[in-house]
């Protein structure tokens, strides 16, 4: 392994041994701790890939070494978070929700390395990025453990877990950020209006948390919509795969 290979692949390790310590953390019923550590490894995640960009350090090696850790964080993890918080009070209904969530992630991850194997490929993500679906989990279980915000917060549960299985073998897609976008009024915009959600965070962070998860989740769905319904076209004259005539 080349020395500028090994601060991506670092950081990759820190995300799957956060995700270890957050199974641990369930394990004594530390489930904010483990929703959180979740959180941290969805951090290492975005870093990781970027930062073995900018490096040029991007190999098979690392894009493997990424799938394995996100199968754990993002698929286990989550699941077996869920099953303990409330899917366990459903019986053999709340296991098959669990199982089939875990199961998802592993075929949304294996989707995604088949039909990704330029590793500077920018092609958008077909499902819900299975990061994005763990995280829409943690949200909710630190937003009813320090809120008990929801009533019937294990049906929600149940539900939302549900979709975000559905979601991640789904059709739909959730392009990545254009980097050509970057500097328009619309990124500006966006980032002006993100400064402002960080801002947020810092008092409110189980608020915030679960709203980005649930707008990010929510505008794949709608996007998918309006492009069904001819509402909505995408940026550059060309249409994705869900946008395309007929």
């Amino acid at each position: 392994m080349k020395a500028k290979q090994i601060p991506p692949n670092l950081v990759t390790l820190t995300s799957l041994v956060a995700a270890l310590l957050a199974l641990q953390a369930v394990h004594v019923d530390m489930f904010v701790v483990a929703a959180w550590l979740i959180v941290l490894s969805m951090l290492c995640d975005g870093l990781d890939g970027k930062l073995a960009r900018t490096l040029g350090a991007s190999t098979h090696f690392g894009a493997e070494f990424d799938s394995l850790s996100d199968f754990v964080a993002f698929g286990v993890v989550p699941g077996f978070l869920a099953w303990r918080v409330g899917l366990h009070q459903f019986g053999v209904m709340g296991a098959v929700v669990a199982i089939a969530f875990v199961v998802a992630g592993g075929l949304r991850l294996a989707r995604f390395n088949i039909k990704n194997d330029d590793l500077e490929s920018k092609k958008p993500f077909e499902g819900l990025p299975i990061p994005s679906a763990a995280g829409m989990v943690a949200s909710l279980v630190i937003l009813q453990l320090q809120t008990r915000l929801l009533p019937n917060a294990d049906v929600w549960l149940l539900v939302i877990v549900a979709c975000m299985t559905l979601l991640m073998i789904s059709s739909i897609e959730y392009p990545p950020i254009d980097r050509r976008e970057l500097h328009s009024l619309k990124a500006r915009a966006l980032g002006a209006l993100a400064l402002a959600v960080l801002g947020l965070a810092f008092w409110f962070p189980h608020y915030v948390f679960f709203g980005v998860m649930s707008l990010y989740v929510l505008w794949g769905v709608l996007r998918q919509a309006a492009c069904s319904l001819h509402l909505y076209k995408p940026a550059g004259g060309e249409q994705d795969n869900n946008c395309k005539d007929g």
